[in-house]
């Protein structure tokens, strides 16, 4: 008898029919390696998530058994029992069944089962095989979950083209609840000089690229943060052009330009949760006498005539202040924030944390919220010194807030000589497109204790500088070499530090490989 007409009968018994093999690989394995493989059965997917139908099964059976299963049958659908089956035929020479019940069970019967009808288990449970994606946790998610934080904002730093390119826009709209403007809201960008001029502003602001990433954030749910309101490197002439001859007037004119500037700013921005008012305002000699930049040009100009250089950051939160009160909101709902890097370091911390002290107790009612710390790494530095850098912000008022804002691990443990020479040698060499292995194991080691470490009540928000590996400034800076430094690959897979983060009992191979566990169905 015919195999087709044997399952017909076996349905009309109420058993089922048909599914292929399970299992992996690219060729068409034999008869008794489909059947084996079948048997074993593939990881589960997590409890509560999204599975896969009969359709996207046979789809998925035909492309990696197609001597078994050819493309091609149609969908047919019979009822026994209280029972329906949902089949696929695949005529001889295959002469092959494929099907599931809607009782969510698989079956298979035909020449890879020996001509006896198989269960081959769950539906759900080929969820991870046929559809990897499904089973990726959204990391916004359990980020969320774990610090007890609902809407916790993890973010990313963009560009507008991250809001249409793949696979930067698929991956923020699943795993990042918050966006940060890498480059389009600073000063040079929104407020430029005018076309062939140095000393005269452009007409207007132009804010078309940063409107863009705000229209995109409202329009996916996600939450937007503003960087940055002032850095020496984005200032652009026009805000200090004048006759230094006249000090006072210079000093009240460069003042009133830093204000209008920032209302303007400010104030179209109405929805961004946080605003990095000053950025990399710290000198970084250690525990320096002076605490502040010198060479930042906003402290040149505040310091003609003799006035006081360190005043514009003062007034910089001032005028964040009194903006953010035109808007009608607080603290509650719009951060003023101090941005900095390494603060990891003791010696560069001291500085930020003075810098802190003298804006709050300016008397000026300016307001200052927080500290954001930039946290560039790399693959050898310490959660520890992480975690001191919280504690130091913590200190100096139990009202302040620590930010996570421009993080990423290089997987390059460069000498501090490299930052200087910006040359090959002393910066590490070039690994190439495939980092090592056992510097990814580091870099999931370090990302685990990272996010171990922001689970602290003063910590309110984590932001990578990124997507993913496709695109990152480290790629050229200190020098031009390929960097992996983020949580996905440059298609957007997950690497080993995603899955260290994301998932508690995933266990880091010494040598970087994938790793199952019981938590982390998806295995690669």
């Amino acid at each position: 008898m015919r195999l087709h007409e044997t399952v017909q009968r076996f349905v009309h018994l109420g058993l089922a029919a048909a599914l292929a093999a399970c299992g992996g690989g690219e060729r068409t394995p034999t008869t008794a390696q489909a059947t084996a493989d079948a048997t074993a059965g593939p990881p589960a997917a997590p409890a509560g998530s999204t599975t896969i139908d009969p359709t996207q099964l046979f789809g998925w059976i035909e492309a990696t058994y197609p001597g078994l299963f050819p493309a091609g049958p149609p969908n047919q659908q019979i009822t026994a029992g209280g029972v329906t089956y949902t089949l696929r035929y695949y005529p001889p020479p295959a002469d092959n069944y494929a099907g599931v019940g809607n009782d969510g069970i698989v079956y298979g019967l035909g020449s890879f089962t020996g001509g006896q009808i198989k269960s081959f288990g769950t539906l759900a449970s080929y969820t991870c095989v046929v559809d990897p994606e499904l089973c990726v946790p959204a990391l916004a998610s359990v980020i969320a979950e774990r610090y007890g934080v609902t809407g916790f904002p993890l973010g990313a730093a963009i560009g507008p083209a991250s809001t249409t390119a793949s696979p930067d826009v698929g991956l923020l709209r699943k795993h990042f609840s918050s966006i940060t403007a890498e480059n389009v809201m600073k000063p040079h960008v929104l407020w430029p000089n005018a076309t062939g001029s140095s000393t005269t502003p452009a007409a207007a602001p132009s804010f078309a690229q940063a409107d863009t990433l705000a229209q995109f954030a409202a329009a996916n749910g996600m939450r937007l943060r503003g960087h940055t309101l002032l850095w020496h490197q984005s200032a652009p002439s026009w805000f200090f052009a004048g006759d230094i001859g006249d000090a006072a007037t210079y000093r009240s004119t460069v003042r009133q330009r830093l204000r209008d500037y920032i209302m303007a700013v400010v104030q179209h921005f109405p929805d961004v949760y946080a605003w990095d008012v000053v950025n990399e305002v710290a000198t970084d000699a250690p525990d320096a006498a002076n605490p502040y930049r010198t060479d930042s040009p906003w402290y040149q100009a505040y310091s003609v005539g003799g006035g006081d250089g360190s005043e514009y950051v003062r007034d910089a939160f001032l005028f964040a202040t009194q903006a953010r009160a035109a808007l009608g909101k607080s603290a509650a709902d719009m951060k003023l924030m101090l941005n900095d890097y390494s603060t990891e370091y003791a010696g560069k911390r001291a500085n930020v944390i003075r810098i802190v002290r003298d804006v709050l107790g300016a008397g000026t009612g300016a307001d200052l919220n927080g500290v954001g710390h930039q946290f560039h790494l790399s693959v050898t530095s310490n959660a520890a010194d992480v975690s001191a850098a919280f504690a130091a912000v913590e200190a100096v008022s139990g009202t302040l807030v620590n930010h996570v804002t421009e993080l990423d691990v290089s997987i390059y443990a460069d000498p501090g000589s490299c930052f200087s020479a910006r040359a090959i040698p002393p910066c590490l060499a070039d690994y190439g497109a495939s980092a090592p292995a056992s510097v990814l194991s580091q870099q999931a080691t370090l990302y685990r204790a990272l996010f171990e470490a922001f689970e602290r009540p003063s910590v309110t928000s984590v932001t990578l500088w990124g997507v993913a590996d496709n695109r990152t400034w480290l790629n050229t800076f200190p020098v031009k070499r390929t960097n992996r430094p983020l949580l996905f690959d440059t298609t957007g897979v997950p690497k080993p530090a995603f899955w260290a983060v994301a998932d508690p009992a995933y266990v880091i191979a010494p040598g970087g490989q994938t790793m199952s566990s019981a938590r982390r169905p998806w295995r690669r």
